[in-house]
């Protein structure tokens, strides 16, 4: 699913497959993180997102959705729900931004505040 959204935007993934796989079981481990799915009744996959979270905060790094359910709203459910259970729990939702002005202004309509942010770069695998 995520694959299949950077191919559709005709964009190189900064990880592969492989590192992502490390990645979600790392954040799975510790309790740090997840894939969350969106499935409709016959049990077909709408979407997907990562996200990781720390004490303070949970982050959504990536998500994607299938082409052929693309007006399903599956992935602004999903991202609702994720949301939703961050505000439960007490803890921010952090989009993480985007370079891509179509999908920054999707953040927005979450009501999501625009906010500069310093990156660093270090590999963890």
């Amino acid at each position: 699913m995520l694959t299949s959204t950077f191919i559709r935007q005709k964009i190189k993934t900064k990880i592969s497959l492989t590192e992502f796989e490390k990645i979600n079981t790392l954040a799975k481990k510790h309790h740090a993180g997840n894939t969350f799915d969106c499935l409709d009744g016959h049990k077909n996959l709408l979407a997907s997102a990562f996200i990781v979270e720390d004490t303070d905060s949970v982050y959504y790094l990536f998500g994607g959705y299938d082409t052929a359910f693309k007006n399903s709203g599956a992935m602004t459910f999903l991202l609702h729900h994720i949301i939703q259970d961050a505000q439960q729990r007490k803890l921010d939702f952090n989009f993480c931004g985007s370079s891509k002005k179509s999908i920054a202004a999707y953040f927005e309509g979450f009501d999501a505040t625009k906010t500069g942010i310093s990156i660093w770069k270090k590999s963890i695998l």
